[in-house]
């Protein structure tokens, strides 16, 4: 099944603001976004971010100190894209708001960097 859209932003909520940025930016250039903002109220939340995460070509994760430390639901976005780049269908990349040192890093971010 082709790719619904281009890419697909992760982000925690604390990092809302940088993810809407992010995402308009990338809008500006001529791609196809997705992202958290783009759920409707009846959609339950994690099966429709399971849609959008399998639906893309690039799955772009904010990274911050917020990452995964405020939301369960993150890490299950995180191993469905893993899952889906090891197979090679979509491409994952990792995007930091800031400097966190390795050993403070997500354990799914962490397969990532190393």
């Amino acid at each position: 099944m082709p790719a619904a859209y281009d890419v697909f932003v992760a982000f925690a909520g604390p990092d809302r603001e940088f993810a809407k940025t992010l995402a308009e930016r990338l809008l500006i250039r001529g791609l196809a976004v997705r992202w958290e903002g783009h759920l409707l109220a009846e959609q339950k939340f994690t099966t429709a971010l399971t849609d959008f995460v399998s639906s893309c070509l690039v799955f772009v994760v904010v990274v911050s100190p917020h990452t995964w430390a405020t939301q369960h639901y993150a890490a299950e976005e995180l191993a469905t894209a893993v899952e889906l780049a090891r197979a090679d269908k979509i491409v994952i990349i990792p995007v930091w708001t800031t400097t966190i040192a390795t050993q403070d890093r997500p354990d799914g971010i962490k397969l990532l960097t190393g």
